[in-house]
């Protein structure tokens, strides 16, 4: 993970090989560009935002969720991880009426929305409390305990409770 370098902004890594390069890759491998079997048309797709999603177990990698948008809509959201080789394309979504978290406006009005103030992070992991790596908890720190919590789709949790086999990586 090429995470803070100094090639590093606004969650994306422009050094070699980029977000950019594993979204191309895959969706060309993977037979997904034009209409393909998901019914999403991604002809002439632009990357869009992006955002850093950090893992919250050893055993899942860290990723990126980018938006693929076309004709200025946000059509399909695509998950790259990060691994120690570089960027490697995971899996494609069509977007969501709850995406995007990738602006930091958008991300401070969830958080607003239900009753947390300060600094959201991104984080997933597999856990009773949470859905698909498409919709990753926000983590934020509790102003009156200074311990983490998580928004989820489902509410807001002090802690989370990680599928059995996963190792918390903090």
């Amino acid at each position: 993970m090429r995470e803070g370098s100094p090639t590093q902004r606004l969650g994306t890594d422009f050094s070699e090989p980029t977000v950019y390069d594993a979204i191309r890759e895959g969706l060309s491998r993977n037979g997904l560009t034009g209409d393909n079997a998901l019914g999403i048309d991604l002809t002439d797709y632009a990357v869009g935002s992006v955002a850093h999603v950090t893992s919250l177990a050893k055993e899942v990698p860290s990723y990126e969720l980018a938006e693929l948008r076309v004709g200025g809509e946000v059509r399909a959201v695509v998950r790259v991880d990060d691994t120690e080789n570089g960027y490697l394309f995971a899996a494609l979504s069509p977007a969501g009426s709850d995406y995007p978290f990738a602006s930091t406006a958008t991300l401070s009005r969830y958080m607003t929305a239900n009753g947390l103030s300060g600094t959201g992070t991104l984080v997933w992991a597999w856990a009773d409390e949470g859905a698909s790596p498409f919709t990753p908890y926000v983590e934020s720190t509790n102003p009156s305990s200074s311990s983490p919590t998580y928004l989820t789709p489902q509410g807001v949790f002090a802690t989370l409770h990680l599928a059995p086999g996963l190792t918390p990586s903090q």
